[in-house]
């Protein structure tokens, strides 16, 4: 039998995918050079990591920001198709995402494709 070798990226997409998240906020805070805590914040769902919000200062256009969550879900082994909105399908389930521009910053809202939309009371932060 022949040993399989992961490279770190391709190991914590196996092994950790609950936090994917917090790669895409770590990702993001990269591409758009945000140094400081209060540029950026995560909210992960209880009862599924894999959903909630990343919203992170407005350095860069919503192009940008489009572009770096395609290329991070597709390095994480999804599916990407762009149709009026982001989907990201996977074995493990279908997921959207949904970007708000603000004045001062981009919300981006990840769900699964069959729940709900995500609401305040199922969120919790993530401390530092």
């Amino acid at each position: 039998m022949k040993e399989r070798t992961f490279t770190y990226s391709e190991f914590v997409s196996a092994f950790f995918p609950n936090l994917i998240l917090q790669r895409l906020e770590k990702n993001l805070c990269e591409a758009l050079d945000l140094k400081y805590p209060w540029q950026h914040w995560l909210i992960v769902n209880k009862e599924d990591p894999r959903c909630g919000m990343v919203e992170v200062a407005k350095k860069s256009n919503i192009e940008n920001i489009r572009s770096q969550l395609k290329r991070h879900y597709e390095s994480e082994g999804y599916k990407v198709e762009e149709n009026g909105r982001i989907t990201m399908q996977t074995k493990n389930g279908n997921f959207e995402a949904n970007i708000l521009e603000t004045e001062t910053s981009f919300a981006i809202w990840i769900r699964k494709q069959d729940s709900p939309p995500v609401t305040s009371p199922q969120l919790s932060p993530i401390p530092f």
